[in-house]
């Protein structure tokens, strides 16, 4: 497995979202409730939706990845931002003049 981002972003959005443990959506006394503990059925399927449509937007719409970067990579990847930083100081110096 390369990409690490589904596996992180679900079970942390599923710890966040769970109904009752850090903000329950509608909440016992008020449209929010914090902390509380408690859920019920109509708090169960609005942290579902939300649950989906921000998985969506995370993975599906911004289409982020998190990558275990082997030591060939990062040295690699190293190596192109030093090229570029290298032009872009060339770049500069030139300009100057």
């Amino acid at each position: 497995m390369h990409d690490w981002a589904a596996p992180f972003i679900a079970s942390a959005l599923f710890v966040f979202l769970a109904p009752g443990l850090v903000f329950q959506m509608p909440g016992k006394e008020s449209t929010v409730g914090f902390m509380n503990m408690k859920t019920s059925v109509i708090s169960m399927l609005l942290h579902t939706v939300l649950y989906g449509l921000l998985l969506i937007l995370f993975l599906v719409v911004l289409d982020i990845h998190i990558n275990k970067a082997s030591h060939k990579t990062r040295s690699k990847y190293h190596m192109k931002t030093d090229i570029i930083f290298h032009v872009l100081k060339e770049g500069t110096k030139a300009k100057q003049h």
